[in-house]
């Protein structure tokens, strides 16, 4: 199963080069901001935050962090500046080495690392995907959905203790973006169930056209 995966996310890395080329040009026109990374406002970037912290339950002690498409560091500077969270280290990847250098820059730390890559790298307490799984370009959807099912199947191996993802709402009333991937709540939370953890929880109570999953050892 680890060589399918590593195999899977080794043929997903031309087609993540193209879309790294779409945030690129995105941040090269708008500069540090949400939307340099396809986020309309700062307001849902950080509703979003929010609703993905919520893998933290009521921990107090210090943990480490996953941000799987860590962009220009937003979420790190969230947790560390806004809640002021007790984090003890923090690992940022993305595929776009310009918004890493970005992030690099933005929330200089001995705490964090960051890493250009399609995987996480190290083990965490807990792993967060906001919004990356989220922005397809021209991939078609099984393409798309193998990727997304050996990308959650590895990070689920580097969390010590819990794993949180947000994906678009394919039933929303709302238009539908060119480029987005839309998906079903079922869909992911049955895949969940079977290859991750039963121990869960599907946020959707919130002002956003998605759901977000959180998943517990």
């Amino acid at each position: 199963m680890t060589d399918d995966i590593d195999q899977t996310l080794e043929r997903a890395i031309p087609f993540l080069s193209s879309i790294s080329m779409v945030y690129d040009a995105s941040f090269k026109e708008t500069g540090m901001a949400p939307k340099s990374v396809l986020w309309r406002d700062e307001d849902g970037q950080k509703l979003r935050f929010r609703i993905l912290l919520n893998i933290l339950k009521e921990e107090t002690t210090p943990f480490s962090l996953n941000d799987v498409g860590c962009g220009y560091g937003a979420l790190l500077n969230y947790v560390t500046t806004d809640l002021n969270l007790p984090l003890e280290k923090y690992y940022g990847y993305d595929i776009s080495q310009n918004l890493l250098e970005a992030a690099a820059q933005h929330t200089p730390t001995p705490k964090a690392e960051y890493y250009q890559s399609v995987r996480a790298l190290y083990e965490a307490d807990y792993s967060l995907v906001s919004g990356t799984f989220n922005y397809c370009h021209n991939v078609d959807v099984e393409s798309w959905e193998e990727y997304l099912d050996a990308s959650l199947r590895h990070l689920w191996s580097m969390s010590r203790k819990g794993l949180a993802v947000n994906f678009l709402d394919e039933k929303t009333n709302q238009k539908k973006d060119k480029g987005l991937y839309y998906t079903l709540q079922e869909r992911w939370e049955g895949f969940c169930k079977e290859y991750l953890s039963s121990n869960l929880k599907v946020e959707t109570d919130y002002s956003l056209k998605e759901w977000t999953i959180l998943i517990w050892r």
